[in-house]
């Protein structure tokens, strides 16, 4: 009997075959249709590796990416889904980290696929665009297999090796097996509200776990529609929302804001969309409400790639009354809220968030250091500072690695930020610590003005002023084009300190 998450696809192509799984580039997909892709796939794979070897994939947005995560699960190979966004010398890292036996290669990333695989033992396959909504696999090296792909998997084999994004250090790649992915869409499916009549908007990468595992995955395990994009671009989103009927997507800040900015945001019908997903980092409450304001329910969701992904959610018919809040723990998780002994806190209290639950990832791949410091005792330590309220509900106040000690004081750099932001001259901020030799470290803020608007720091200062606590007010405004990000639009906070701590001074209160 087959025990993967292919078995999902079956379901759904035996009782409602043309119904539509997959919608991209004006071409409809049944789950029949995907559920036969899937088939050939994992023939082709079964045929070119072994099962628990890993199978690379380089490329924006396509349907052969979901069908490739179905099928390695038929397959029992692992998924590597590469950034293509990151810089060749860094692809390179986590090749040589996981050791692909096949890399899969978009046609518009052909040089580059060559490149960082030259050398290694990673046979390299070029994908070809073809008439149909599926990539053509020409090299005759990967040959069908002449028996069925294997039907004795289990649900505990690894499924994916997801890296994480970077932003403080090295790549780290998380193991997440196919019995997490269940887990994790029984989670999705209920704090999304989730029906199988929802049309899903993915178009945030699928090489990280925001735009395959919170709500595209899920919505396959409930037959529902998913609605594709090769990319974010603001104007195509919205003109899918209204043409496709779209219901629900999820966005982090940057793309909810470009949406809100794009001239045809009033006019656009957004009378199908019931809920708009956050979350990858601080959301001001202006730009919640924003979207409140134009009859769109824009709720939050609390996960990261270790925790398979999602912790905790805020149900949209709890996001007006909960507005600011990352929600309650989903249905097959707990979280708590420690000091820094990890004694459990009471409500009110701010301390670091940790979530246990099955299906947090297995551990960091060749990095049993990292998987001991991050998984203690079943929790998850997520490294993010937050308190509980009395009804359940999660509210995140800071990284703990962000956190600024000045002078003994604690500062959470979101709370200068969601202040700075709620100013209309300003897009957004970004607040890091300085070196000071006084004070240990002062917060500097990185500001980028609303274009057309010329606003100075004595200006900011005189806002800030009384908002929040002396202590707190940035030492320094620097004004920037825009802040350094990475491909899932977080804050590259290290770039912002290195050119903080380039202009370190003495600072006085």
């Amino acid at each position: 009997m087959k025990s993967d998450l292919a078995t999902w696809l079956e379901t759904w192509a035996g009782c409602g075959p043309a119904r539509t799984a997959l919608h991209f580039e004006g071409t409809d997909i049944s789950y029949k249709a995907l559920r036969d892709r899937v088939e050939f796939l994992s023939r082709r794979l079964a045929g070119a590796a072994a099962p628990g070897e890993r199978i690379g994939y380089l490329g924006s947005n396509h349907p052969d990416v979901i069908a490739l995560t179905f099928a390695c699960a038929r397959s029992a190979t692992i998924l590597v889904p590469l950034n293509y966004r990151l810089a060749a010398p860094e692809i390179r890292t986590i090749l040589e980290d996981c050791c692909p036996r096949l890399l899969l290669v978009a046609p518009e990333f052909a040089e580059m696929g060559d490149a960082i695989a030259a050398g290694t033992d990673t046979e390299v396959i070029h994908l070809r665009s073809s008439d149909g909504p599926w990539f053509t696999l020409s090299v005759p090296t990967v040959r069908a297999s002449p028996a069925a792909a294997p039907s004795a998997q289990t649900l505990d084999r690894p499924l994916l090796l997801m890296y994480t994004s970077g932003t403080t250090g090295a790549p780290k790649g998380a193991v997440l097996t196919q019995e997490g992915m269940l887990w994790n869409a029984r989670n999705a499916v209920d704090g999304h509200e989730m029906t199988a009549s929802d049309n899903v908007l993915t178009n945030l990468p699928l090489f990280h776990v925001g735009g395959l595992a919170i709500q595209t995955l899920p919505a396959l395990y409930l037959g529902a529609t998913v609605t594709l994009q090769s990319r974010f671009d603001p104007e195509l989103a919205l003109r899918e929302i209204a043409a496709r009927r779209v219901t629900i997507t999820l966005a982090v800040a940057t793309m909810m804001r470009a949406m809100l900015e794009h001239p045809a945001w009033k006019t656009t019908d957004l009378s199908s969309l019931r809920v708009v997903m956050t979350g990858a980092s601080i959301i001001p409450d202006s730009l919640l409400q924003a979207y409140l304001e134009r009859g769109v329910i824009a709720s939050q969701v609390f996960g990261a790639t270790e925790m398979g992904p999602i912790g905790a959610c805020l149900r949209p018919s709890d996001a007006v009354r909960k507005l600011g809040s990352v929600g309650s723990p989903a249905v097959h998780r707990e979280l708590r809220i420690v000091d820094s002994d990890g004694v459990a806190l009471a409500p009110g209290l701010e301390g670091e968030i940790i979530v246990r639950g099955p299906g947090l990832m297995a551990g960091y791949w060749n990095n049993p250091a990292a998987t001991a410091s991050a998984l203690q005792e079943g929790w998850f330590h997520t490294g993010d500072m937050g308190r509980c309220d009395e009804e359940g509900f999660y509210y995140i106040v800071g990284r703990k690695k962000e956190m600024i000690n000045s002078g003994g004081e604690k500062i959470y750099p979101a709370e200068i930020e969601n202040v700075l932001s709620d100013c209309p001259d300003i897009v957004e901020a970004a607040v890091v610590g300085r070196p000071d030799p006084r004070w240990g470290e002062v917060p500097v803020a990185f500001v980028v003005a609303s274009p057309g608007c010329e606003i100075s720091a004595d200006e900011l200062r005189s806002r800030l002023n009384g908002s929040i606590a002396r202590y707190k007010l940035p030492r320094d405004y620097i004004f920037l084009d825009a802040l350094p990000r990475n491909a899932l639009g977080k804050i590259v906070r290290s770039e912002l300190r290195d050119r903080a701590r380039r202009g370190a001074k003495l600072t006085s209160r």
